[in-house]
């Protein structure tokens, strides 16, 4: 599956189960962005999710978590109409030169 089809798929359903009722446009001033808000904080949850899973050894589960998690950001990036599938193109390439750790102390 690509994310291109993962974002398809993760909206189509969100959408079929009411969580896009009203789309925010999103980088407009005076613009409402509570529901881009809440939607990036489901993500959030599914994360803490992911890492209570991961405290009591839960492998199944964190991996279902981390499922979540992108199932999550893909849709929100739907709604949005951001192409995730390029910009995490983008972010790997410029990550791949960057110094170990980002240049922090470990």
């Amino acid at each position: 599956m690509t994310i291109a089809e993962l974002m398809r798929l993760a909206h189509a359903n969100a959408t079929a189960h009411g969580f896009h009722e009203h789309v925010p446009a999103f980088g407009q001033t005076g613009r409402d962005v509570r529901h881009i808000l809440s939607w990036l904080m489901l993500a959030v949850t599914e994360l803490a999710e992911a890492a209570e899973a991961a405290r009591v050894g839960d492998l199944e589960n964190f991996g279902e978590e981390c499922a979540d998690v992108l199932i999550r950001v893909a849709d929100t990036c739907a709604a949005l109409e951001v192409d995730l599938q390029q910009a995490v193109a983008r972010k790997l390439a410029k990550n791949a030169d960057r110094p170990r750790m980002h240049g922090k102390l470990a």
